[in-house]
């Protein structure tokens, strides 16, 4: 995932001996392999899908998944853009936080505020 995603190292590889090692830059990797990356953002979309209690009931197969899966598309916001309003009536969407925070406000009775 470093590689492909450019993430922090998930461990620390020290050798133990002296040795000579293969390697292959990001750049180039990229650009041998295509588009690899994409192939594990859809493995870890589908992981996200499945852990969500509706998509674990639904009569859902493989291909089923796989087609959502397909359709997932990444929607960027700058900090403190209202996402959708409370009430207004907007295109129906599901959204899942790949990276980042929300604020959710719900007004009524008692107005509250939950930060996820």
């Amino acid at each position: 995932r470093a590689l492909i995603l450019k993430e922090p190292r998930a461990a620390t590889c020290t050798a133990t001996t002296d040795l000579i090692t293969l390697s292959v830059d990001s750049d180039t990797f990229k650009t041998v392999m295509g588009s690899l990356g994409s192939l594990v953002m859809k493995k870890t979309d589908r992981r996200t899908l499945l852990g969500v209690e509706f998509f674990q009931t639904a009569a859902l197969d493989e291909s089923d998944i796989g087609a959502l899966v397909n359709r997932i598309k990444d929607e960027d916001f700058s900090n403190n853009k209202i996402i959708f309003v409370e009430g207004k009536k907007i295109p129906a969407a599901m959204y899942f936080v790949r990276e980042g925070k929300v604020e959710l406000t719900k007004k009524g009775d008692a107005n509250f505020t939950q930060i996820i």
